[in-house]
């Protein structure tokens, strides 16, 4: 039987007989998950498990005394504050990229071009993505989010500009997309997701 599990770097130990890694997780979940509070991520000695924390093959998995089983718990906040520094950060990333290729593109478009505006449209949606998810984890207040959502709505509007004009190689109205729209709201949202992030910082503090 596990005696004690790692939270937070802290051992916490387990008054209640528990044989499996699946009896560890009903006994956390009952019993140390505050109201709003979600189990993320469990590592028993060396394996990482997310995904798959939740399969009858895992569940099932035996334990002994001295196992090593740390278990990560995570707020809908804390996990918005992941996505959003994951956002700005791919925001930045984004924006660089399109200064080069904008820089780029006056020397003419070619195929290497046309595989980087593709790739780069990949990463629009995967910011676009990100977002949409960070949404997803707040169910309500959230207002501090509406700067961005008005952003990413306008980024995925020329998103799907960006596509278009790559699959007909209209390469006059990509430089006009690329360095006087898209690179500006790009910024703009890096922007203000890194003025959220202070204000959740800020009201976590105090």
């Amino acid at each position: 039987m596990l005696r004690k599990l790692i939270l937070k770097n802290r051992e916490i130990p387990i008054p209640v007989p528990v044989r499996t890694l699946g009896e560890v997780i009903s006994w956390v979940e009952d019993t140390l998950l505050c109201k709003d509070a979600i189990l993320t991520s469990a590592i028993l000695e060396d394996r990482e498990l997310i995904n798959e924390l939740y399969r009858k093959s895992i569940k099932d998995i035996p334990l002994q005394e001295k196992s090593r089983l740390q278990i990560n718990i995570d707020t809908p906040k804390d996990l918005s504050s992941q996505s959003l520094d994951v956002v700005c950060d791919l925001a930045y990333g984004i924006a660089s990229r399109i200064r080069k290729i904008s820089i780029n593109s006056w020397y003419g478009f070619g195929a290497r071009s046309k595989t980087d505006l593709e790739e780069l449209h990949s990463d629009l949606l995967l910011l676009l993505e990100l977002v949409h998810h960070i949404n997803d984890l707040l169910d309500e207040g959230h207002t501090q989010y509406t700067s961005i959502n008005k952003l990413s709505e306008n980024i995925s509007s020329l998103s799907t500009k960006l596509q278009d004009n790559i699959l007909s190689e209209n390469w006059q109205e990509l430089r006009g997309i690329l360095g006087n729209l898209l690179e500006p709201l790009l910024k703009d949202l890096a922007y203000e997701g890194e003025k959220v992030q202070v204000k959740m910082l800020t009201a976590h503090i105090a």
